[in-house]
């Protein structure tokens, strides 16, 4: 599992394109896309988004700045692993865990993956 996860991590930082302008949205390799989803985030709550079964991996960007943690205790809008807005985060750890807050609100995308 650690060397799937180190794969397509080393597969997203490989190969990056950019286009003048605009954001960059890397390839995940061979990881086969499982589904999408959009979440919004608020100040006051954190909240676990629901992860498919199948799911190993996830794509998240949130319009706003974000604060996560994934060891059971839930992100404050002060404590937790800050992700500025629009920035791209792969995340393939335990997703039974995972939660997030909105340190000014917004919405989040994810879209998930599987190994082939």
């Amino acid at each position: 599992m650690r060397k799937l996860l180190f794969l397509l991590m080393l597969s997203v930082l490989l190969s990056t394109k950019a286009i003048a302008g605009s954001v960059v949205y890397p390839s995940v390799g061979n990881a086969i896309p499982v589904a999408p989803m959009q979440l919004g985030v608020s100040v006051t709550t954190a909240v676990t988004p629901s992860w498919p079964a199948t799911a190993s991996s996830v794509l998240i960007i949130c319009s706003g700045a974000t604060l996560w943690r994934d060891d059971g205790t839930a992100p404050t809008t002060t404590v937790g692993f800050p992700l500025a807005a629009n920035t791209l985060f792969t995340y393939g750890g335990n997703s039974n865990y995972f939660q997030i807050i909105g340190a000014a609100g917004g919405t989040c995308n994810f879209a998930y993956y599987k190994g082939n």
